[in-house]
């Protein structure tokens, strides 16, 4: 997809809609890292991934406290309720798969990007999630 004359690529950062869950709502995702090549995936390059998920109303609905966006925050123009980074579906993928769905129009480009200071801050609670999987905890990144 190009943007702006642009076309998308995925880097730390950037921003995109993908379906999530067995409805057709789509979840706001933000990628963690520059591609590069991550232990056991071959020799294409990677990023991880994670996406935003609203902050149950119901404050008896358990979630993942560990990094939450207020609404009032201009972390993303597109969180337009409490957010929750849902570590527990953090993964990887291959830099190539992601850009050449959201090229299909199956993922949307969401600019702009999230700023390194807050990226920096998902990865952080990326680390320290007890709902992150091992694996991607592990990553380099």
């Amino acid at each position: 997809m190009t943007i702006n004359g642009a076309t998308w690529t995925a880097h730390a950062g950037a921003a995109f809609l993908a379906p999530s869950g067995p409805s057709t709502f789509n979840h706001l995702y933000v990628v963690l890292n520059d591609p590069i090549l991550f232990p056991n995936s071959g020799s294409q390059p990677c990023v991880c991934i994670v996406n935003f998920s609203s902050v149950p109303t119901n404050p008896n609905v358990p979630y993942d406290s560990t990094c939450v966006v207020p609404a009032a925050a201009t972390a993303h123009t597109f969180l337009q309720a409490d957010s929750y980074v849902f570590y527990a579906l953090a993964r990887e993928e291959f830099a190539k798969h992601i850009e050449a769905m959201v090229a299909k129009g199956v993922y949307i480009a969401k600019p702009p990007d999230f700023a390194p200071p807050i990226v920096q801050q998902i990865l952080g609670g990326l680390r320290a999630s007890k709902f992150t999987p091992k694996n991607i905890a592990a990553l380099p990144i």
